[in-house]
């Protein structure tokens, strides 16, 4: 095992130079530019939690696990987020709160995995509205707000639409 750091731990050589955000992003490994430059691997991920890591399972796919530096991946039950709850929304910001959002709550008492889910404001006939991101958690009793400014390429908590003031419909 090698363990590499986003921060300013380990030694210069161990340091990746760069960080992380919580909310999601891709994390790519390529071969040495000597031997070609190849991607030999690669991970998109959504919202992340506090003192949980992702990591390989022993079935070859990524998941929710418990930091393991350099040791073997310890997978971490999670739910499948049947029990998640739409919790709050804003569709009208204002300047305390600029950004119109969609907030989940996780009743749980362990983490739900939202990779896979939707979430729409047209969910009568466009329910697949918004895929989001793998690798997405809410922690235990926890909760999330999307950005609902329907501009997703700026990050997996972003999503596809925005909400109308007028009224309108979330699923």
């Amino acid at each position: 095992f090698l363990v590499l750091y986003s921060d300013s731990s380990g030694s210069p050589a161990q340091n990746l130079g760069f960080g992380f955000n919580s909310d999601g992003g891709d994390l790519y490994l390529f071969d040495a530019a000597t031997n070609g430059g190849a991607l030999l691997d690669s991970v998109s991920f959504g919202p992340q939690l506090v003192d949980f890591a992702i990591g390989r399972q022993a079935n070859g796919t990524w998941g929710l696990t418990q930091p393991s530096f350099g040791s073997v991946n310890v997978a971490k039950p999670v739910a499948n987020g049947e029990t998640l709850r739409l919790n709050e929304w804003l569709a009208a910001g204002s300047s305390t709160a600029p950004d119109d959002f969609v907030e989940l709550f996780n009743p749980d008492p362990v983490p739900a995995a939202l990779g896979g889910l939707y979430l729409s404001d047209a969910p009568e006939g466009s329910p697949a509205r918004h895929l989001i991101a793998p690798l997405s958690y809410i922690a235990a009793g926890g909760f999330f707000a999307f950005k609902a400014d329907g501009n997703p390429n700026t990050g997996p908590e972003h999503l596809n639409f925005k909400l109308s003031p007028d009224g309108g419909s979330l699923g």
